[in-house]
């Protein structure tokens, strides 16, 4: 186990183990307060350290000393002393007193932005007052780091709702919000409304749907990302008519029409939709889109040529909307099992979609280019749900026709990709991308309104499946090496081979190569100037520049690699520039969820296999490891589902391996912790599945605690926390597992693991809520709830509860 992660675990034990266990306890922590003010540097910084593990709650007020310090590491572990979960409500208010305090005075940046999130970490009444009364006194961007801490804390949703209303609705300029700190509170407002029990009323939209028209540009782009996590928070709660009951409220509000009618049809085939309201909003969509479009209709004053173009964009927005409101309605119809009717609206959503793309915007400036870039990436979309439409008719994926369709796809996503590459907002410099992910993971995508595991009237779960298997087959037959999992077609035809023959052509290699190129050059550049001239910048910014400037020069040093294998093996090139896409993935997870872990494995395993096959390119490795320890995660949840214990705990501590490697190898590059935490995360998760497969499957709850104490030793989020309730109830630790419950909000990720905690307490009536909030809500069909009843049956922690007739009820399989 590596260093930093041993230090942490050492923490983590001194409160997650029984008291008994805690060595060294409050004596070493008053040995070390008593001869701290005397410690040289290094030794306070040691002593400190040592505080955060072993100082209780009788001894906090005591680290008051270390507010003073002039050393700034020893200043931010007095802020990870204050934040510490297991305290709980010990000393709460003189701990937000003490990170209220060096939120305001402390000289250094770094201390004042902790002790803010320390302070939305902490919760309560007086740390969300504070940061509700530092968004209003604190210069920027102390204050913005306030609203970003109160945002997420769990106790600060009228205080942030107070503060969005009194931004947007004040008549008086003194008592407005401060933009930034609008900004920052937009997402926290939108979803606390659709998170909270009660339908909010119309007028408390009203602050979102103003927002989109702000006068500052920084808050309108706020507005416009939180309405979208607020729409997309509606479609995983799953609750059509309060979906279809807020997109209602927001019309009231104001909101365009246009948007309320394009997401009502999209989340109309979220758990709980219908495609038959997915088809009504569709229509209205349309109606709306064709009275912009009818505007070509209107003559314009002669000469006004900057009207006329603001005319052709309204125009272009209406057909772009017509697009989208053709392909939904077609989706529609698919769900509904109408082929006719389905074929006909999106051939029609094509026509338009290549009529946009004849208009060549690409030829106009960076806005144009985005615009053209959207049009071919709504060609590529129309396209594939056109091949799943075959798919559905009986068509062999090795069909010609059927394979140039996706040819087309894949060529305007490339041209997508291309255009993107060049923008001046892309981050994604002289990186390879992925077609088909960045393609079928979008929100339009037809993976994600008809592929979710939802029954719907024409296209049943089993059958979503089995369309699935066979699009990934002709994706793989078209793009081998980018679609590992899936075999591609044999014995093609002299035309389908053709058409598979070269769908990445050699020219467009080369002109993605330039553009990378000059794009990291100029990014470059643009840096070093901020460098040169940044004289008055904190150190953490200068050393967060280096450490990209660092990374635009290993970029680049990669482009001109690839540049020379270009001349000398184009194929192993395209390999280079293209991801390997995740859609067997995805299917292998599906077919698991549906009791169908056998075969979900088989695809894993083959996924595995090609990925090794074909190599993790240099140009890709970070994102090459992942993919890796995903397959490896679902493998061995496979292998869990399959009884196979064994199995699992060897393909699970493959993935783990794998991020070992990848940790190291990142931290010997001196990345900074936000690089770290993603692989940390993906690890953690590891770990976890490794926990519960020894307990469950093995038998072996000691063997659990080892696994699980080194995943909390990554990650402690709301998941763990109820983790390490279930695991102090489990000990016989029955009040701090409740202490612990109660900083824990059930839902959708924590009601089944709340159900084992509350039945290792004796709570069967709780435990038997929770456990039929996760089988009625958190499953789309009923092999998957079947899947988890097996769990739930064979559960040790859910043992007491096996006599009881409910839970009889609860987990008995029904057909599917």
């Amino acid at each position: 186990m590596r260093a930093s992660v041993g230090l942490l675990l050492a923490a983590i034990w001194a409160w997650a183990l029984p008291a008994s266990a805690q060595e060294p306890g409050p004596e070493e922590a008053q040995r070390i307060l008593e001869s701290f003010a005397g410690d040289d540097i290094l030794a306070r910084r040691a002593g400190a350290r040592s505080l955060l593990t072993v100082v209780g709650p009788d001894d906090l007020r005591a680290c008051v000393l270390l507010a003073a310090d002039p050393d700034v590491r020893v200043r931010r572990t007095l802020i990870e002393i204050c934040r510490r979960p297991d305290l709980g409500s010990h000393e709460v208010d003189w701990r937000a007193s003490i990170l209220t305090d060096l939120a305001q005075s402390d000289p250094a940046q770094i201390v004042r932005t902790e002790s803010l999130a320390a302070l939305g970490v902490l919760g309560g009444v007086e740390s969300t007052s504070a940061l509700a009364r530092l968004t209003r006194t604190l210069p920027a961007p102390d204050r913005t780091s306030a609203a970003r801490a109160l945002a997420v804390s769990r106790s600060g949703r009228e205080a942030v709702a107070a503060l969005v209303q009194a931004g947007l609705g004040s008549a008086s300029p003194s008592e407005r919000t401060a933009s930034d700190v609008l900004a920052e509170l937009l997402d926290a407002y939108g979803l606390g409304l659709v998170d909270r029990e009660s339908r909010p009323l119309a007028w408390e939209f009203e602050p979102m749907v103003g927002a989109l028209n702000h006068p500052d540009p920084e808050v309108g782009q706020a507005a416009v990302a939180a309405l979208g996590r607020m729409v997309a928070r509606l479609g995983e709660k799953g609750d059509g008519p309060r979906a279809l009951h807020t997109m209602e409220a927001l019309l009231r509000a104001g909101l365009d029409p246009v948007l309320v009618h394009y997401h009502r049809a999209r989340l109309a085939f979220y758990p709980a939709g219908d495609p038959e309201t997915a088809v009504a909003a569709a229509r209205a969509l349309a109606a709306q889109a064709e009275e912009v479009e009818g505007v070509g209709a209107v003559e314009l004053p002669t000469g006004a040529a900057r009207m006329e173009q603001a005319h052709e964009g309204v125009v272009r927005r209406g057909k772009a909307w017509l697009i989208r409101a053709r392909y939904l309605e077609g989706l529609g119809q698919l769900a509904l099992g109408d082929l006719d009717a389905s074929e006909a609206r999106l051939t029609e959503a094509r026509t338009l979609a290549n009529g946009l793309r004849a208009d060549r915007w690409d030829q106009g400036g960076t806005e144009l280019q985005e615009l053209f870039a959207d049009d071919l990436f709504h060609c590529a979309l129309v396209e594939v749900a056109l091949v799943i439409v075959q798919l559905e008719r009986g068509i062999s994926p090795s069909d010609a026709d059927l394979l140039r369709g996706l040819w087309r796809a894949y060529r305007n996503q490339l041209g997508t990709q291309f255009l993107r590459a060049g923008l001046p907002v892309n981050r994604a410099m002289g990186t390879p991308q992925g077609a088909w992910d960045s393609l079928l993971d979008s929100e339009l995508s037809p993976y994600r309104l008809l592929f979710a595991r939802r029954e719907m009237p024409g296209l049943g779960i089993e059958e979503a499946l089995d369309l699935q298997a066979r699009l990934g087959r002709a994706l793989a037959t078209l793009t081998p090496d980018e679609q590992p999992g899936f075999e591609p077609l044999p014995g093609l035809d002299r035309e389908a081979s053709a058409i598979v023959a070269d769908p990445f052509p050699r020219p467009w290699l080369m002109a993605i190569l330039e553009r990378q190129l000059d794009q990291i050059e100029d990014e470059q550049y643009r840096l070093q100037g901020v460098m040169a001239r940044g004289g008055g910048a904190g150190w953490e910014v200068q050393e967060s520049n280096l450490e990209y400037l660092e990374n635009l020069a290993r970029q680049r040093q990669g482009v001109l690699t690839q540049q020379a294998l270009l001349l000398s093996d184009p194929d192993a090139l395209r390999r280079e520039l293209r991801l390997p896409a995740t859609q067997a993935l995805w299917l292998a997870r599906d077919l698991r969820e549906e009791g169908h872990a056998a075969q979900g494995r088989i695809l894993a395993l083959r996924a595995r296999d090609d990925l090794d096959r074909v190599g993790i390119s240099n140009a890709w490795y970070f994102v090459g490891v992942e993919r890796l320890v995903r397959t490896d995660l679902v493998i061995g949840s496979c292998y869990t589902d399959e009884d196979e214990p064994l199995l699992a705990e060897e393909a699970l501590l493959g993935a783990v391996e794998r991020l070992d490697g990848v940790l190291s190898r990142l931290e010997s590059r001196g990345v900074s912790p936000g690089a770290l935490a993603p692989f940390q995360a993906l690890q953690s998760n590891a770990l976890v599945s490794l926990a519960v497969n020894a307990n469950v499957r093995l038998g072996q709850p000691d063997r659990a605690l080892e696994y699980y104490e080194r995943a909390y030793a990554l990650r402690q989020d709301e998941f763990m926390h109820v983790l390490l309730a279930c695991y102090r109830a489990r000990s016989g630790q029955s009040v701090e597992a409740r202490r612990v419950l109660r900083r824990v909000r059930p839902g959708p990720r924590t009601w089944y693991n709340m159900a084992c905690t509350y039945a290792l307490l004796g709570e069967s009536t709780s435990a038997l809520d929770m456990l039929e909030h996760e089988l009625k809500e958190n499953h789309a069909s009923e092999a998957s709830r079947n899947r988890q009843r097996a769990w739930a049956t064979e559960d040790p922690d859910l043992a007491s509860l096996r006599e009881d007739p409910r839970f009889q009820a609860l987990t008995r399989k029904t057909d599917r």
